[in-house]
């Protein structure tokens, strides 16, 4: 099943700003 609003950790999905990318 595909989730909507998977988990911040994975960078791979650009669905929200990950928290790797808000520390540059």
């Amino acid at each position: 099943m595909h989730v909507v609003n998977p988990p911040q950790t994975d960078p791979l999905l650009p669905s929200h700003p990950s928290p790797t990318q808000n520390l540059g």
